[in-house]
């Protein structure tokens, strides 16, 4: 072979293998920012929603460890919020917000300011108002027929900003109180499916687009017994 020719396709192997070897190194250090970017986004932070249920307000008797029922046709939602990532949340606020079953009912909105600042791993009690569960006049176990209600739906809505990249945040979690049947008051709140979460989107479009991203809400409607 030619020395020529042979000098040429070594030039040639020997920029291939320094375009290959520049590629591979130019790779590795992309790999290892998109993987350190994922670990400092993963350790955002993050809110999880538990033990919500419906509260009966409730006083201790005298002299008891026991505890006796203030008002029966009353009662509140509440539960608690945690931040379950690894960097604090600053700005913390929301709502909790009730979107009734019955079309002639309306929907209720409870204000939430939580903190300025909450630490990783931190947890926060949320409740709203009293509720009107039953009629003022309801008589209890004297009406001829059990009293139904069909319950409502709950959604839970919790903003907050990551102080390190001042990105803003907002979860939401939906829940439905199973109601009254046969004159007995569920304490349960169940997670709504994903059906019954579409159609309260659909209904409540409007009502709930204020909530569905992270920017404040300003004149929100609150609804007490």
């Amino acid at each position: 072979m030619d020395s020529g020719v042979a000098n040429t396709i070594a030039t040639c192997i020997s920029a291939l293998a320094a375009c290959v070897s520049t590629y591979l190194a130019a790779r590795a250090i992309r790999d290892s920012k998109e993987a350190r970017q994922a670990e400092f986004d993963s350790a955002r932070p993050y809110f999880t929603f538990s033990n919500f249920g419906l509260r009966r307000p409730t006083i201790a008797k005298a002299l008891s460890s026991e505890t006796e029922m203030l008002d029966p046709r009353v009662a509140r939602i509440e539960g608690l919020i945690a931040n379950d990532g690894r960097r604090s949340a600053s700005n913390v606020s929301g709502a909790i917000l009730i979107l009734p079953i019955k079309k002639n009912a309306d929907a209720g909105t409870f204000s939430i300011g939580i903190a300025d600042d909450m630490a990783p791993k931190s947890e926060w009690h949320i409740g709203t108002a009293h509720l009107d569960l039953l009629p003022a006049d309801f008589p209890g176990h004297e009406m001829s027929r059990p009293y139904q209600d069909p319950g409502f739906f709950v959604m839970i809505c919790v903003r907050y900003e990551d102080p390190l990249t001042s990105k803003k945040y907002v979860q939401n979690s939906f829940m439905r109180w199973l109601g009254i049947s046969d004159g007995v008051i569920s304490g349960n709140l169940l997670s709504a499916s994903p059906e019954e979460k579409s159609i309260l989107l659909e209904r409540y479009a409007v009502f709930l687009r204020p909530y569905l991203d992270s920017k404040p809400v300003s004149g929100a409607r609150r609804r007490a017994a």
